[in-house]
């Protein structure tokens, strides 16, 4: 029974972990997007 509760405990922190990932993904692609639009109005102007 403990084991299993151990594994289940592992596995819900790995999900969170993931998704921590993933948002800091989606967030560095957000950023990256604004960079490049910055640039091209640097060089429009």
């Amino acid at each position: 029974m403990s084991l299993f509760f151990a594994q289940n405990r592992w596995q819900e922190s790995f999900c969170d972990i993931a998704e921590i990932n993933h948002k800091g993904r989606e967030r560095r692609k957000e950023l990256n997007l604004m960079a490049i639009h910055v640039a091209d109005l640097e060089t429009s102007l």
